[in-house]
């Protein structure tokens, strides 16, 4: 066949000759092991090419589904369980700046976000919101403090969060994951505590 050039060429003429030299080498060494295709197969490797990137990015998304939030890529039914659960959160945020609540009882029930590319065929999921009732502050304090600030509630609502006899014990672990995330800080990282069970915590308190 016809032989192959590779030209280099440089902006500055201020280069030494030994800079000069190195800066040839790398580029040479690149071409080292190059594969050389013929114009009537690029078309060809191209296709190649991104069937190879579409099965490794699967890949990586299965990994992050299963390893995050235990949730099997290919089972429909749970894919569509955290998207369907994330365009209705888009919705209530989008209902809550321009109508009001949508719904007070209403909240993501994981812990991380599907990957947008899975966002897609999204006027399959019919999104209702229920109004429901707002809760009550002390409900509410129940509801996002820890058993070290049971001090800020009434000593009636405290044993709730210490007995082990508590129905809503589980509310408030001593001993949770933290994920980093590929965060540095410790206030950055994903807690892995279960979400509260409005139902159950009401009745708690009742």
């Amino acid at each position: 066949g016809e032989d192959k050039h590779v030209y280099v060429e440089y902006d500055s003429e201020d280069e030494s000759e030994e800079e000069m030299k190195e800066m040839r080498e790398k580029v040479f060494k690149k071409y080292e092991n190059a594969e050389i295709i013929d114009d009537d197969d690029v078309e060809a490797f191209e296709e190649k090419e991104r069937q190879q990137y579409e099965a490794k990015f699967i890949d990586w998304k299965k990994e992050y589904y299963m390893g995050k939030m235990n949730i099997d890529y290919d089972n429909p039914e749970q894919m569509d369980g955290i998207v369907g659960s994330y365009v209705e959160g888009l919705q209530w945020v989008l209902h809550y700046y321009y109508n009001g609540v949508a719904s007070w009882g209403w909240f993501y029930p994981y812990h991380y976000s599907p990957k947008i590319s899975d966002l897609y065929d999204l006027e399959r999921f019919d999104i209702q919101f229920e109004l429901g009732r707002p809760f009550k502050p002390f409900e509410q304090l129940m509801g996002v403090l820890p058993e070290g600030s049971k001090k800020l509630l009434p000593s009636a609502y405290q044993d709730l969060m210490i007995d082990p006899d508590s129905p809503i014990i589980d509310f408030y672990p001593k001993e949770f994951d933290l994920d980093m995330n590929g965060k540095k800080q410790d206030w950055e990282a994903v807690v892995n505590i279960p979400f509260i069970d409005q139902k159950r915590l009401i009745s708690a308190l009742n």
